[in-house]
């Protein structure tokens, strides 16, 4: 119970940090944004160079969900 209500705080507050964050850079000027992104091509091309087989691979956690736990017990 700890665990999840801890959690929830977590989100709640991590969503307030993301929509303060998506409204700085709304505000933020145009010639300063495509800095950013130009940085960030840079930054990619670089990463490519170094790791030129670097494939992203997202893995699912392998937990049960409680549901499928509760089901086996029956």
């Amino acid at each position: 119970m700890r665990n999840s209500a801890s959690a929830d705080t977590r989100m709640v507050n991590t969503a307030k940090v993301q929509s303060a964050i998506a409204m700085i850079w709304r505000r933020v000027p145009p010639e300063l944004k495509s800095l950013f992104i130009l940085m960030q091509k840079e930054s990619a091309a670089l990463h490519s160079s170094i790791f030129p087989d670097y494939k992203y691979c997202p893995h699912r956690s392998k937990r049960k969900r409680r549901d499928d736990a509760m089901d086996n017990e029956e």
